[in-house]
């Protein structure tokens, strides 16, 4: 039974609520049951951080992110959880398979993402109207959905590409591409063949802080490029054998592999580390 007054005062009774259910998403549906206030101030981080997927996980302590099917999406937006609800709260959004049919409506319920981890390719244009700041894609999906003077590039700080590139003319429009970001200070790639483009992209991107090389079994091999690489504090090579885990934990958290290669980076700078460490 809910007691006619807080034991604490109103304010700081929602603020331990609200890190309860900051810090442990896997705990709101228990904490919404403790009394309607405590619903209300909870519930919207139950949908802060989402993930599409056909296998429909649930949250889990690692991860932080509600995990769901498109159809169980469909089904929660037909019982009232739409509108300002997902508008207002929901702003990290992973795609991750099994979303198509539900993508007309996802382009309504979430016009407030900042965060968008996409894993197909050619569907990108349908996001123009996002004001995006955390991008994951494929580069050249990315540059053939939307000209460089596109606003959606004007909030773009953070990019993780997908690409295996295999065609040099995909390699020069990347290559031209990316410097032309205003605001791009974070880039990182997974796959060893844009290895030849890292020394030319950490002299053209003037903002960039970060340059991260995800390795995801093993360490590539950077060849004649390494002695030249291991000079800039900028470039990081960082394991990270689940990215859609370490995605989940970045926007719940802040603990994802940006976070580990921004302080690598200033501790390299501090001396802390060895400049050629990395």
């Amino acid at each position: 039974m809910e007691l006619s007054s807080p034991r604490l005062p109103f304010e700081l009774e929602r603020l331990v609520f609200g890190h309860c259910a900051f810090s442990r998403p896997t705990s709101i549906p228990t904490l919404m049951l403790v009394a309607w206030r405590v619903k209300q101030w909870v519930e919207p981080f139950l949908c802060r951080t989402l993930t599409i997927t056909s296998r429909g996980w649930r949250p889990t302590p690692e991860g932080g992110s509600v995990m769901l099917s498109a159809d169980t999406l469909l089904s929660l937006l037909g019982h009232g959880l739409d509108g300002p609800f997902w508008r207002d709260t929901t702003r990290h959004l992973c795609l991750a398979d099994g979303y198509a049919d539900a993508l007309p409506i996802i382009l309504v319920a979430f016009p407030g993402i900042e965060d968008l981890r996409l894993a197909e390719e050619g569907e990108l244009a349908l996001f123009s109207a996002l004001a995006v700041k955390r991008l994951h894609t494929c580069a050249i999906s990315l540059f053939q959905a939307f000209p460089l003077d596109h606003p959606f590039y004007s909030q773009l700080t953070h990019l993780a590409l997908s690409d295996t590139i295999h065609a040099s003319d995909d390699e020069t429009t990347i290559a031209f591409a990316l410097p032309r970001i205003p605001h791009l200070s974070h880039l990182s790639f997974g796959y060893p063949n844009m290895i030849s483009m890292l020394l030319l992209l950490l002299q053209t991107c003037r903002a960039l802080r970060a340059l991260v090389s995800v390795t995801h079994w093993r360490a590539p091999a950077y060849g004649g490029f390494a002695g030249e690489l291991a000079k800039d504090v900028r470039f990081v090579s960082l394991p990270c054998t689940d990215e859609i885990v370490d995605w989940q934990s970045g926007a719940q958290w802040g603990l994802d592999y940006w976070a580990r290669a921004d302080a690598f980076i200033e501790k390299r700078r501090s001396g802390e580390i060895d400049v050629y460490s990395g």
